[in-house]
């Protein structure tokens, strides 16, 4: 079983994805790593970070990718990055790395939104029941 820490919590509620106006609670509610990358990068480029992603993946349809690169931002390092996604990746969204293929480089991240488990069987139409099982053929009468 693995240890989950205090940092590693989902910042959002199950099924839920954080909001662009979620960013100042987002960043508050961080932990430790973020704390320190705020102090580091300084408190407005880092928000301006995050509600930059946040922005893109609210405007995205549901199961869209976003990616985000380190060339995005002004002066942003390898580590700053790797927190912001690691970040996004607690308030609802799933995050991968972009690696380059020929450097083997960290470059960024692609993030996208869980799919709601309950919002993936569509509910049917109102009057229409849902089918019980496949017409059977007709019957052929001899005469």
């Amino acid at each position: 079983m693995a240890i989950e820490l205090p940092d590693d919590k989902p910042l959002v509620a199950p099924g839920e994805a954080a909001k662009p106006e979620d960013s100042m609670r987002l960043i508050a509610q961080g932990g430790t790593a973020v704390t320190n990358a705020v102090k580091v990068t300084g408190k407005e480029k880092f928000e301006f970070m995050v509600l930059y992603c946040l922005r893109l993946l609210n405007q995205a349809p549901k199961g869209e990718i976003c990616g985000f690169y380190q060339t995005d931002f002004d002066d942003c390092d390898e580590h700053t990055m790797r927190v912001i996604q690691k970040l996004i990746g607690r308030s609802g969204f799933i995050c991968s790395d972009f690696i380059d293929p020929n450097t083997k480089k960290y470059n960024g991240f692609w993030a996208w939104r869980k799919k709601d488990p309950a919002a993936a069987a569509p509910a049917p139409a109102a009057g229409n029941p849902p089918p019980q099982s496949p017409p059977q053929p007709p019957k052929i009468r001899e005469f």
